[in-house]
C-alpha cells in the first residue's frame, strides 16, 4: 500500500442505496467497510416489529396497485417459474408494473422489473398492495391475502421427497411449521402443479382447498419448446 495515501482515508463512495468506506487499519492494512442499504427505519427486530403490525396494515388499507410482485426461493435468484411468467407476461406486454423481491444485492434483476429490497418498507408495502403475487415458496407467516389480491403459488419441484402434512414428524427447529402451512395455503388462489404424478401429491401436502393449475412448471416451458 502507498503510504502516501494514509493521510486521504477513509474514503467514501455509495451505489444502489448502499455505502462503502476504505480504510486505513494500523497504517499498512486496507479494508473496505460494506454497509447496510435497508433504510434506518427497517433496522434492527423492533424496527421490523413495527413494519409488520403497522406499516403492513396501514398498506392494506389503501388501494391495489396494478402490479405483480415476483419472488423466487425468498429473494434470493432471479430464475425457475416466477422469471418464466415475468419474461411472459413482459413478452405479451402485460400492462402491469413488475417488482422483483431481492434480499441483496446479489440478485441482479433486469430492466424489465424493479427490485425491491426484502425487509424494507417498500417490500411491506408491496406485499399490501401488489394486486397479483407469484412466489415458488412459502410465504411470510404475517402474509394475509385482501380482497381483490390474486396469489400464484408455483412451488418448486416434483414431490420425490415427503412435504407439508405428508411428513410424519416434523423435525425442523420450528415445530409449528405445519400450522405454518395450513394458515398459508388458504392465501393461495391457485397452485401449479408439473404433471399428473404430482397433483395429487400438491394437493394432500399442502392439504389445499383452490384451484390445482396442472400446466407444467412454466421455468420448463423454453424446454419443450
Amino acid at each position: 500500500m502507498t503510504q502516501s495515501l494514509i493521510p486521504t482515508f477513509p474514503s467514501e463512495m455509495a451505489t444502489n442505496d448502499r455505502r462503502y468506506e476504505l480504510q486505513a487499519e494500523a497504517y499498512d492494512r486496507l479494508s473496505l467497510l460494506v454497509h447496510s442499504a435497508m433504510p434506518d427505519e427497517a433496522r434492527g427486530p423492533y424496527r421490523q416489529k413495527l413494519m409488520r403490525t403497522k406499516t403492513y396494515p396501514e398498506a392494506r388499507r389503501a388501494p391495489l396497485n396494478r402490479a405483480v410482485l415476483f419472488d423466487a426461493f425468498k429473494g434470493t435468484q432471479y430464475s425457475d417459474s416466477p422469471r418464466a411468467l415475468h419474461e411472459e407476461m413482459v413478452r405479451r406486454g402485460v400492462d402491469v408494473e413488475h417488482l422483483w423481491v431481492v434480499r441483496d444485492d446479489q440478485v441482479d434483476v433486469p430492466p424489465t422489473a424493479r427490485p425491491v429490497r426484502m425487509w424494507s418498507p417498500d417490500w411491506y408495502e408491496a406485499m399490501a398492495r401488489s394486486k397479483y403475487v407469484v412466489a415458488n415458496n412459502h410465504l411470510p407467516d404475517w402474509f394475509e391475502k385482501r380482497e381483490g389480491q390474486v396469489v400464484v403459488q408455483t412451488w418448486h419441484g416434483t414431490p420425490l421427497k415427503r412435504i407439508g402434512h405428508d411428513i410424519e414428524a416434523v423435525h425442523f427447529a420450528d415445530k409449528r411449521y405445519l400450522e405454518r402451512v395450513e394458515k398459508e395455503v388458504q392465501n393461495w388462489d391457485m397452485l401449479v402443479s408439473p404433471n399428473s404424478f404430482s397433483t395429487p401429491i400438491l394437493k394432500r401436502a399442502f392439504q389445499f382447498p383452490g384451484e390445482m393449475v396442472e400446466s407444467g412448471y412454466p421455468r420448463n416451458d423454453i424446454l419443450r419448446r
